[in-house]
């Protein structure tokens, strides 16, 4: 079993969250799965971000001063996958105002 991925840092704009992760393991080659959605909505779907190979991604588009949730999922080459990260919650800061 893998082991699960820890969420370090992340940081935020208007439209993207910045994650940073840990994680250790003996498996190699490994990728990870990004999961996220707005916490306001329960029963919204997560959103999946598959094939990443480094322990940092930016996640774009996303709505201003809206908080997300957040997980990471190792995989590895034979598709076994690691249970989520804890959820990382995250606020988007506001847009900027446009000129009139």
């Amino acid at each position: 079993m893998l082991v699960v991925p820890e969420i370090t840092t992340a940081d935020s704009g208007a439209d993207r969250v910045t994650l940073s992760w840990n994680f250790i393991s003996d498996h190699e080659p490994l990728t990870f799965i990004i999961k996220y959605r707005k916490d306001s909505d329960s029963e919204e779907l997560w959103k999946e971000i598959s094939g990443i190979v480094d322990h940092t991604v930016t996640v774009s588009d996303l709505s201003p001063s809206t908080a997300y949730l957040f997980q990471v999922i190792a995989c590895t080459a034979d598709k076994t996958h690691s249970p989520p990260s804890a959820e990382t919650k995250c606020l988007t800061t506001a847009g900027k105002p446009l000129s009139v």
